[in-house]
């Protein structure tokens, strides 16, 4: 993902790339239950969800 964009508490924030947002998690201004959104997703999800699965697609080609 290039530009994500977060949702918290109703407010949007971004866009972001993945190593500021990780940066953002890391000082505690984001947490892993905030939503994100990059273009070609469908819907909001949470940051958390979205960063495990790069980390699962990345080892999924190499096991495949």
């Amino acid at each position: 993902m290039s530009t994500i964009y977060v949702q918290r508490e109703g407010q949007k924030w971004g866009p972001f790339t993945t190593e500021e947002l990780e940066g953002k998690v890391a000082e505690g201004v984001f947490s892993p239950e905030d939503l994100i959104w990059a273009d070609g997703m469908e819907e909001w999800r949470p940051l958390a969800s979205v960063l495990e699965g790069e980390d699962d697609e990345d080892s999924g080609d190499a096991e495949s």
